[in-house]
């Protein structure tokens, strides 16, 4: 025969053992809701913070380009006054030149951002894009030897595939959709 106080025990341990059994169940299921929620709320702000880069990015990348262009229709425009450029309006040259170093501070401020926040390859297309539109400055500068309205054409053409080139590269590094179509350089008034 069994002392009366064995199934007391037997009937607390079973409780003891049931109510730590439902806890520990309890406990296992809200870590694994904690681990999902934190999990999401770790990719929610993963992909806000990936939302707000690209768009400082694409910010960065067309104040670069917008600073490239600023150069680049200032030399067209002292090009005009030299004679090598027929489709730009002439500009007066030391007015130009001031508007030239201000427009060539812009483009180094905003390169630098782009060094900061691009990839290899966007550096690279800014870097060809640099030396394009350095190349059309010398022209306006009277820097260039030699220079000729062929020359200088063929200097607009490779600053216009350069700013191609970059373009294209930051479309796909920012991930804009759809085709990118490249400009035809047509000089209209050029020889044929």
């Amino acid at each position: 025969m069994t002392p009366w106080w064995a199934n007391l025990v037997s009937v607390f341990i079973g409780g003891v053992l049931g109510g730590v059994s439902s806890l520990w169940g309890v406990k296992l299921v809200q870590d694994r809701t904690d681990k999902r929620e934190r999990n999401k709320l770790e990719a929610d702000n993963a992909r806000e913070l990936d939302k707000e880069w690209r768009t400082k990015r694409t910010e960065g990348y067309l104040a670069y380009v917008n600073a490239v262009k600023r150069m680049r229709m200032i030399s067209a425009q002292m090009a005009a006054e030299l004679g090598l450029d027929d489709e730009s309006e002439p500009l007066d040259l030391p007015e130009g030149t001031r508007s030239l170093v201000l427009a060539d501070e812009a483009r180094g401020i905003t390169n630098e951002y782009v060094n900061f926040c691009g990839g290899a390859t966007v550096i690279k297309k800014a870097r060809t894009l640099n030396d394009a539109v350095w190349r059309l400055e010398r022209f306006a500068r009277q820097r260039y030897p030699n220079p000729t309205p062929e020359k200088w054409r063929r200097a607009s053409a490779t600053y216009a595939t350069a700013v191609d080139d970059y373009l294209t590269e930051i479309r796909s590094e920012v991930g804009v959709p759809g085709e990118y179509l490249r400009r035809e350089v047509v000089y209209p008034h050029a020889d044929p």
